[in-house]
């Protein structure tokens, strides 16, 4: 499950990269464009426009969510063996720490 999250954020950006990239820039990066916000829906951004930022908004709110009700959607209450390293280290570092 984790390798399958990974490749398919990985597209995404991919994906992303290739379909909102300036028709001049041919992939290149822009630091600062990840802060242009844009409406979806006509030419003013005003109070209540739809807005790429709030589309962006909306799928890291779905991607949550459906990372929560998967991952808590088996009968698998008692926690993995992974899961239970990691409480122990945890508590080991904030003892020692």
């Amino acid at each position: 499950m984790g390798k399958l999250f990974f490749y398919v954020a990985l597209a995404l950006v991919v994906v992303s990269g290739v379909l909102f990239a300036p028709e001049h820039a041919a992939l290149a990066i822009h630091p600062m464009d990840q802060f242009i916000v844009n409406p979806v829906v006509g030419d003013q951004v005003s109070m209540f426009a739809i807005t790429n930022v709030t589309l962006w908004l909306a799928l890291a709110v779905l991607c949550v969510f459906l990372l929560m009700v998967v991952g808590s959607s088996r009968r698998a209450i008692v926690p993995r063996a992974g899961t239970v390293d990691c409480r122990i280290d945890l508590r080991l570092y904030l003892q020692n720490g």
